[in-house]
């Protein structure tokens, strides 16, 4: 997998199951390359040319961009809809749906006697939906613990099961990683299959097994 800037021309090669590392020393150019990145993926300019197997391909569909510690949350509407949509499936497909069903019917039941008894005039849904329960409960994913480097292969297991994202680029991240947490990374990495890219102004801590890229301040590159 390739991906180009179209504003620098620089390739970015990207591999499943492996780690890759661009460090990038101008300042300017670090942060023009982290903006057309946001950018390419909320699709709203395109930046940069994704390639895979020689072929065009959307970015957006597959990659997810982490900019900081705090872009490790679930807290964002694609993973709770498909959050509950699996577990809707799950309801479905283990045979509970029937008992979910008459619980929800009793709830509907309850409110039409409360309807009733009330002295204020009350409107309410006829029925509920498995959805409406879960945000009524508060149903949600469990936020990442732990150190970053444990909170990123959470995130990315979680967000690669549910939304099949394959490719997660971490700018600006180094500094929260230790040479034994990129150890621990990148064989995490092999197991999961997906690509891991990493954008900084600086070296991550020394691994041969990251494949590196450094574009110098005359925009040079070192392979």
């Amino acid at each position: 997998m390739n991906l180009t800037s179209l504003r620098y021309s620089f390739t970015f090669e990207l591999n499943g199951g492996q780690a890759a590392s661009a460090v990038i020393e101008s300042p300017r150019v670090l942060e023009d390359i982290i903006t057309d990145l946001f950018r390419q993926i909320e699709k709203t300019e395109e930046t940069f040319l994704f390639t895979a197997d020689e072929e065009k391909q959307d970015l957006s569909k597959r990659a997810v961009l982490i900019s900081s510690v705090f872009d490790l949350s679930y807290d964002k509407k694609t993973v709770q809809k498909r959050l509950f949509a699996d577990l809707t499936r799950e309801i479905e497909t283990d045979g509970i749906l029937e008992r979910m069903t008459e619980t929800l019917g009793t709830i509907v039941a309850y409110l039409d006697e409360l309807r009733l008894r009330s002295d204020c005039r009350i409107a309410s849904a006829e029925e509920i939906t498995l959805t409406e329960l879960f945000k009524a409960l508060n149903v949600q994913l469990e936020e990442p613990r732990g150190s970053f480097a444990e909170k990123l292969m959470e995130y990315a297991e979680t967000i690669h099961r549910l939304l099949g994202k394959d490719i997660f680029i971490v700018a600006n991240c180094g500094a929260y990683l230790s040479k034994e947490d990129l150890s621990h990374i990148i064989k995490w990495t092999g197991h999961q299959g997906i690509s891991l890219f990493f954008i900084d102004g600086y070296r991550l801590p020394a691994n041969e097994k990251i494949k590196e890229i450094i574009i110098d301040r005359d925009l040079c590159e070192i392979r």
